[in-house]
C-alpha cells in the first residue's frame, strides 16, 4: 500500500504539518512574551536606578552629611542607605580613615510624591588595630 496516495498518509502529513505550525505559533508567542518581559524588567531596572546624591557636605566640626534621594517611588530606601555608606566609605578611604556612623535616617516612598530618601551623618576616624 502506497502511503502517499492513501488517506492515512495524507492524515499523517496533515497532523505533522499542524504540529509544526502549532510549534512555531507557540515558539513565536514565547518569544513575544520574553521580549515583553525583558522590556518590563529593563524599565523597572532603569526606574529603580534613578537616584541623586547631595555629595559629601561638611556638617559641623569633623562631621559630614550625605543624602541620597530616589527620583521615583520605585527606589528602595535600603538601596539608598547602601549607596550613602559606599559614598561615605570612599570619602573616608581617601583620607586613610574609616566611616563612623553618627546617625542614619531613611524614609520609604510616600503618597503624593514623597520620594524615598536616606541621610547619613558620619565622621571619619582612624583605623584601630
Amino acid at each position: 500500500m502506497d502511503l502517499a496516495k492513501s488517506n492515512l498518509g495524507n492524515e499523517c502529513f496533515y497532523d505533522l504539518n499542524s504540529a509544526v505550525i502549532f510549534y512555531f505559533y507557540c515558539f513565536n508567542l514565547l518569544i513575544e512574551m520574553d521580549i515583553t518581559m525583558f522590556r518590563f524588567v529593563f524599565l523597572a531596572l532603569i526606574l529603580s536606578g534613578c537616584t541623586s546624591s547631595s555629595g559629601v557636605i561638611q556638617d559641623g566640626k569633623n562631621a559630614y552629611r550625605i543624602m541620597h534621594t530616589g527620583d521615583t517611588g520605585f527606589t528602595n530606601s535600603g538601596t539608598l542607605q547602601k549607596n550613602t555608606y559606599k559614598e561615605a566609605s570612599a570619602f573616608c578611604e581617601k583620607q586613610g580613615k574609616i566611616v563612623e556612623t553618627i546617625t542614619m535616617d531613611s524614609k520609604q516612598s510616600r503618597p503624593l510624591g514623597g520620594w524615598p530618601e536616606a541621610t547619613l551623618i558620619f565622621k571619619c576616624t582612624g583605623r584601630s588595630n
